[in-house]
């Protein structure tokens, strides 16, 4: 027992010399006033991530320390100082001792020059190699010569070879020469592009309920094309955007047969096809509503779309059935057919109403759209200044070019619409009538990083009509939407009977004018200016005063797009009509 009480003792006692041999020390380094470089020599230097195991003596610290300087040089040429020195310098103080690391920057170099070269060159099909050059990849000459620059730039020449037809494409070779007198860099890039390859047969796997022919008309390539990224990536992009698949990834083979086709694969991973969903909503003049709905992303295995959707507010009921045929003739047009319900109780008249129409849509590119149709409708308005029951056919067009930078909330480009819908009323009397609307939003981005923006919106609208009672009361322009004049009483601002009415115009003028400020990363606010008016003439002439509203929004940001609460006020409010206030909730900006 005595044995064993003396070897614990003197087990303790070696642990403790042990311990106490070991030297702490702090470190702290001089000359580097980049936080990103100070903070990416901290993640690769011995004396940081070893800090935590001290060594035995000062010389094993200047070891240590010593042993840093070849990465923290690595380090120090890729932010472009090739002319970096370092010095160690350690001060032994009482429990411990500082290591100083003091850098000598020197002068940052320059990128004299940058060229990429093809070799082999290709001969089958020629490179734009315009496409290539600096400016195109990036860089800037006569900017610092900081790797992630040239790094990146050979990533962008990969992509533009790719997109030309050679996806197999590498960087062979990279040189550079520093020179001492001028401080610059020269930079010469060498890439083998490899063969020009064209799409080849594709494979699918993953799908158990979508059919191959749904992919088929989805894809952006036919077999035989030069192969492009491009098209690659908009395939890809077609099909995550139906909602159909949790994950979408297509890949070439590394291999090509005797005529250069390459084999492509589509692997994907299928969402649940159908859903149920709800949401509610809030405005002052309509209360509280609630929507819900089901819906069928993928009949007949095909991607075809059924959709069932209720919306109810104390003052409006709303039933519609949707069934959408994707791709229909032509890849990017669909096929709609839709029927509506619709119970409308608000100031200027009661609608009850049914539609079926059918419609073509049609996406000539991202930016321009077209639609056009029939549609059937039972019509029959009460509580207005002109009661009847209606049947009408109408065929409404509608074009839109959009070059903004968002559908929900953009800050910068443009957005035109026109909306055309002739119609045709057989009962109580035989008439036509043709309405006509066009909007125009500018997006003004005032700061780089678009956290204030100037938001501007101008519609014109006009109903050609033989006379005003060819058009139904219901189908008349009205003033006052979530769209405009948004502190007025809903569908509100329009001529006025005897009895404050409202009778609804032929022409309309509407301007917005919103300062939109994102505050931080979720957080947005959006004063705005709302102006306009009705008239009865069908070019537009004032009958009255315009009308004016002041308000602020309160946006916040969310994967799926701002949720806006705007606060409207009449700056001229009619008596009887206008509350002093408007409230509407909803999402996506308003314009």
């Amino acid at each position: 027992m005595k044995f064993w009480r003396q070897y614990c003792l003197l087990a303790f006692f070696c642990i403790s010399v042990s311990l106490s041999a070991h030297l702490s020390y702090k470190v702290e380094y001089l000359g580097i006033d980049s936080t990103s470089t100070l903070k990416t020599i901290k993640s690769i230097a011995q004396l940081n991530t070893l800090q935590k195991l001290p060594p035995d003596s000062m010389q094993a610290l200047r070891y240590r320390a010593e042993s840093d300087i070849p990465e923290i040089l690595k380090v120090l040429h890729a932010q472009g100082y090739y002319e970096a020195q370092i010095e160690i310098q350690i001060e032994e103080r009482p429990g411990g001792a500082i290591v100083f690391v003091v850098v000598h920057l020197g002068p940052a170099y320059a990128i004299g020059s940058f060229t990429v070269r093809l070799s082999p060159t290709p001969d089958v099909h020629p490179v734009h190699m315009d496409a290539l050059s600096a400016s195109h990849l990036g860089i800037r000459i006569g900017s610092r010569a900081q790797a992630i620059r040239v790094i990146n730039a050979e990533l962008f020449a990969l992509q533009r070879l790719s997109e030309q037809g050679y996806p197999l494409a590498s960087v062979t070779d990279r040189k550079m020469v520093a020179d001492g007198d001028t401080k610059s860099l020269d930079i010469q890039i060498t890439i083998d592009p490899g063969p020009l390859t064209y799409f080849g047969p594709w494979t699918l796997s993953g799908n158990s309920h979508v059919k191959r022919l749904f992919f088929e008309q989805r894809l952006d390539w036919k077999e035989g094309e030069i192969y492009s990224s491009r098209k690659v990536e908009e395939t890809q992009k077609n099909l995550t955007d139906t909602g159909l698949f949790s994950s979408v990834t297509i890949t070439h083979a590394d291999t090509w047969d005797e005529n250069h086709l390459l084999p492509m694969h589509i692997d994907i991973s299928e969402n649940k096809h159908a859903s149920i969903y709800a949401g509610i909503s809030y405005q002052t003049y309509y209360g509280p509503g609630v929507t819900f709905g089901w819906e069928h992303r993928n009949i007949q295995g095909l991607g075809r779309k059924l959709s069932l959707q209720g919306d109810i507010t104390k003052r409006s009921h709303v039933g519609t059935i949707t069934y959408l045929i994707p791709n229909f003739v032509h890849v990017h047009q669909d096929y709609v057919w839709q029927g509506k319900a619709n119970f409308l109780h608000i100031l200027p008249y009661h609608e009850r109403s049914y539609q079926l129409s059918n419609r073509l849509e049609r996406r000539f590119s991202k930016q321009l759209r077209m639609a056009f149709g029939g549609e059937g409708e039972r019509l029959f308005v009460e509580s207005s200044v002109q009661n009847g029951d209606y049947w009408i056919l109408n065929i409404p067009i509608f074009l839109g070019l959009n070059r903004s930078n968002s559908l929900l909330d953009p800050t910068s480009g443009m957005n035109l619409e026109y909306r055309a819908i002739p119609s045709f009323a057989f009962s109580p009397d035989r008439s036509f009538y043709c309405t006509h609307k066009v909007t125009i939003g500018t997006y003004i981005p005032v700061t780089k990083e678009h956290t204030l923006s100037i938001a501007q919106k101008f519609s014109a609208a006009t109903i050609l009509s033989e006379k005003e009672a060819d058009i139904p009361v219901a189908r008349r322009l009205f003033g006052g939407s979530e769209e405009d004049l948004r502190g007025y009483a809903y569908y509100s601002v329009s001529p006025l009977n005897t009895q404050n009415k409202p009778t609804g115009g032929r022409s309309a003028l509407y301007y917005t004018l919103e300062m939109r400020i994102r505050m931080t990363k979720t957080i947005g606010l959006v004063p705005f200016l709302d102006t306009g008016n009705v008239s009865k003439k069908q070019c537009f002439i004032p009958e009255q005063k315009w009308r004016k509203s002041l308000g602020v929004g309160l946006r916040y940001f969310s994967f799926i797009g701002p949720f806006r609460l705007d606060v409207g006020f009449p700056l001229n409010p009619r008596k009887g009509i206008d509350s002093r206030y408007r409230i509407l909730i909803s999402v996506g900006q308003s314009f």
